[in-house]
């Protein structure tokens, strides 16, 4: 998992993810289906299947851009909630990998 953007200049409530030798639509879809709502691409590109374009600018290639989420917290969210997210990443990038042909084996 990369963290893309630098740690300074950004907003504390964004994060935006690449995980490697995933789809971040797939990833997205899993989260939704646990009740984790995020979304692939820029927030000016919903709904659109090509890469973000804020992360093509940023220097990334068109596939990391496309193995990318972004979540979004407020100020109402919990470290239990973090938590459980974290959990649920680990679970399922490890689950996608393993059916990836893009997984190095």
């Amino acid at each position: 998992m990369i963290l893309n953007g630098g740690m300074q200049n950004r907003l504390p409530q964004n994060a935006n993810f690449t995980f490697d030798f995933i789809e971040g639509e797939s990833l997205l879809l899993r989260l939704d289906l646990d009740g984790i709502a995020c979304s692939s691409g820029s927030a000016c590109s919903s709904g659109s299947l090509t890469a973000s374009h804020v992360l093509m600018a940023m220097g990334l290639e068109e596939v990391a851009a496309h193995g990318s989420i972004r979540f979004s917290l407020g100020k109402n969210n919990t470290k239990a909630e973090i938590d459980l997210v974290v959990g649920k990443l680990v679970e399922i990038v490890k689950s996608l990998r393993a059916m990836s042909p893009l997984t190095p084996r």
